[in-house]
């Protein structure tokens, strides 16, 4: 099972894979994991390293048919023209690459009663974006159930054809149906909360910008090796 860090991660490359095309977008977000409650029922170990987590500030890069994901300790680098996305490793140097095979349907979501969707009446000023509340969970397997809250505006500019497009096909990919149900709403998910058991990860817009991207944003770093 992944954890649910690497799953919002992964979401959060679909979502933002699907920005308009026109040059580079630049999204800065800020990210975190954490425990609700007490955590009782994590090794001591856990509770204490996610206690001191701080969060951080990761940013994305979107062109045409390319995304990056750059933080502090490695980057993620979709690469739709290849059929590959590489997983970098700072700390060995090194990256991996998984293949997209695009198996999966990836035109409409499971009927499973287990995934449930609902928008709620609450809303939340986020930034400088108005945002309403949708409630999602569903079952992660090995009787572990997964609590998402997805805080969703109209008001991010974004091109929202291109990103229910593009999502759905990056669904597909990792064969999440979870996934493909979030591109059912209408709007931009500004703040993704993350919840299975004691564990939450969040990640939070904090702006978006058109810029050029860095030379080899969207490349392994040179000198780096291959390790699968």
């Amino acid at each position: 099972m992944k954890h649910p860090k690497d799953l919002l991660v992964a979401v959060l490359i679909l979502v933002l894979a699907a920005l308009p095309a026109f040059g580079d977008t630049r999204i800065t977000m800020e990210e975190g994991t954490g425990i609700v409650g007490d955590g009782a029922e994590l090794p001591e170990g856990m509770r204490e390293a996610y206690a001191e987590r701080e969060p951080k500030t990761v940013v994305y890069w979107i062109a045409k048919d390319r995304g990056a994901r750059i933080g502090d300790s490695g980057s993620m680098i979709t690469r739709l023209d290849r059929r590959e996305t590489y997983v970098i490793n700072d700390q060995t140097k090194s990256y991996s690459v998984i293949e997209m095979d695009g198996s999966k349907d990836s035109n409409s979501a499971s009927d499973d009663s287990e995934l449930l969707l609902l928008k709620t009446d609450e809303t939340r000023q986020i930034g400088s974006w108005k945002t309403i509340r949708y409630d999602m969970t569903f079952d992660m397997g090995e009787q572990a159930t997964a609590e998402v809250v997805l805080w969703v505006s109209d008001g991010v500019d974004v091109d929202l054809s291109a990103y229910k497009a593009f999502g759905k096909a990056m669904a597909a990919q990792f064969g999440a149906d979870w996934m493909l149900k979030i591109h059912e709403i209408d709007g931009f998910p500004v703040r993704q909360e993350f919840k299975m058991g004691s564990i939450l990860s969040w990640q939070q817009l904090v702006s978006v910008s058109e810029e050029p991207a860095p030379a080899g944003t969207y490349e392994p770093p040179a000198g780096y090796t291959r390790s699968d």
